[in-house]
């Protein structure tokens, strides 16, 4: 049904309808929507003024606590149920949202820069991204949720208090904490859930992950990484553009920028130590290099670091 046909086979009028249901626009948008099991309280809502198909540019996660939804991802169609944990990544188009009117839902968004740069303090980054593109949706357990409501609740809390440096430090900590126990649902989910397996060229590219972002790995450059995987460099470059969004060149830059910004925190380190640590062939190469990327150079990143 949709908008006009509901009211003209149910309830006679608009005004009536209006009135008496609980048919509510949202965010002031005129509702249209399906019935679902009912003729007027289980109501799936789609919004005239929300897009058919949106493409996200964040990361997106929903907690499901209450009543149901329906949406499509890249072309699969999710349903969503109290318990389900959702997480939408960059660049995946969304289309066809609808939700129940007694949905409930604790979510958040996070820019692509932001969660990347957390999960690369995990060191499991691309690992959770591929686990994420396996699963979409996953079953939470009563004390996942606990977790996740907990700190979900420390930051609103938070955000109503004065903004002092102790207050967005702590802020920091406690959604850092919120992100890394949604990775720890995926991480489980992987475990202990079935799931499709792997591709060839996700299989390739996982591997190519864990060997990037173990610090005790050596970084090679693209032709160095094709040889230690068995594939030409043009199919390793492929398959990390099509999984990651970004070329091989430009993950290898980015893990040995942030391998040269940890190793630039130990004061203990000599510059010309941690360009050898990278495996660069002298400090003046390191130097160029590293003010390219990060746009100061290793000493001005150390003074910039130690003045915090």
């Amino acid at each position: 049904y949709d908008y006009a046909n509901f009211v003209q086979h149910l309830m006679g009028s608009a005004e009536a309808h209006i009135a008496n249901t609980p048919w509510q626009p949202l965010t002031g948008g005129r509702a249209q929507g399906v019935l679902m099991g009912g003729y007027l309280r289980n109501v799936a809502l789609m919004l005239e003024n929300i897009p058919q198909a949106i493409l996200m540019e964040e990361y997106v996660v929903v907690l499901v606590f209450k009543g149901h939804a329906t949406i499509q991802v890249e072309g699969e169609e999710f349903q969503l149920s109290p318990g389900h944990l959702f997480i939408c990544l960059p660049q995946v188009l969304l289309k066809h949202a609808m939700v129940s009117m007694d949905i409930e839902v604790r979510g958040f968004s996070v820019s692509r820069a932001k969660a990347e740069e957390l999960l690369n303090d995990t060191g499991l980054k691309w690992n959770f991204i591929l686990s994420a593109k396996k699963y979409d949706l996953v079953q939470v357990n009563q004390k996942q949720k606990e977790i996740i409501c907990l700190y979900y609740d420390l930051l609103r809390n938070l955000l109503q208090e004065p903004s002092t440096p102790l207050t967005r430090k702590s802020l920091h900590h406690i959604f850092s904490a919120l992100v890394y126990a949604v990775c720890e649902v995926f991480q489980q989910a992987e475990q202990e859930q079935p799931a499709r397996a792997f591709t060839s060229a996700e299989n390739i590219f996982q591997r190519f992950a864990t060997i990037l972002e173990d610090p005790a790995q050596p970084l090679c450059n693209v032709s160095g990484y094709a040889e230690r995987l068995n594939i030409s460099p043009k199919y390793f470059s492929m398959i990390c553009k099509e999984l990651s969004g970004q070329t091989a060149k430009a993950l290898i830059i980015e893990e040995t920028v942030k391998r040269a910004k940890i190793l630039l925190r130990n004061q203990s380190l000599s510059v010309k130590q941690v360009a050898d640590c990278l495996g660069f062939q002298n400090q003046s190469h390191f130097g160029t290099y590293f003010h390219r990327h990060m746009g100061l150079s290793p000493q001005q990143f150390r003074r910039a670091k130690g003045n915090e």
